[in-house]
């Protein structure tokens, strides 16, 4: 199961301006980069999640081993995400199998945001700690930079999680 997913775009879009090439090509997603970690057991991240020093081979290789949550299909989860103070939290426990993951979008965790630099060859990062853009919504929550309104709204992906056997 695919944990904390968070997209960030590094584009100045007054002076038309993005992440310098180099460090697009260094990063987990270029010009749109992500930090990704699966919910483990433990609720540590078995690699580090951030762009930069996200290593498929480690980071994006789930295994029994490392503490992963593995689901199958046709399992009944019980899904939670909240804000902490260290971060914003997921939580999945599955009520077929008794187990349960997490994984918390914090900086002691290892996640991080690209420090913007339209020029030259570098690529450096802060320590991020991830919490909700907004403590409450209702229907008249409106979102500046989208093309419609966009209120109350949630999205998760289904189908693309990792599964395995038993």
């Amino acid at each position: 199961m695919r944990g904390d997913d968070d997209r960030q775009l590094s584009e100045d879009p007054v002076n038309g301006t993005t992440l310098n090439t180099a460090c697009q090509n260094k990063v987990l997603g270029g010009v749109e980069y992500v930090n990704f970690a699966f919910l483990t057991k433990s609720g540590t991240p078995i690699g580090p999640p951030n762009p930069l020093d996200f290593n498929p081979a480690t980071s994006g290789n789930p295994t029994r081993k490392a503490g992963v949550l593995f689901m199958s299909q046709g399992d009944h989860l019980s899904v939670s995400l909240h804000d902490t103070a260290n971060g914003l939290k997921t939580v999945i426990y599955d009520q077929t199998t008794g187990q349960s993951g997490s994984m918390t979008a914090s900086a002691a965790n290892g996640f991080g945001q690209i420090n913007y630099a339209p020029a030259g060859t570098s690529c450096s990062q802060t320590p991020y700690t991830f919490h909700p853009m907004y403590s409450t919504s209702s229907p008249q929550t409106r979102v500046p930079w989208a093309a419609h309104s966009y209120n109350v709204a949630f999205d998760e992906e289904t189908g693309t999680s990792t599964t395995a056997p038993r």
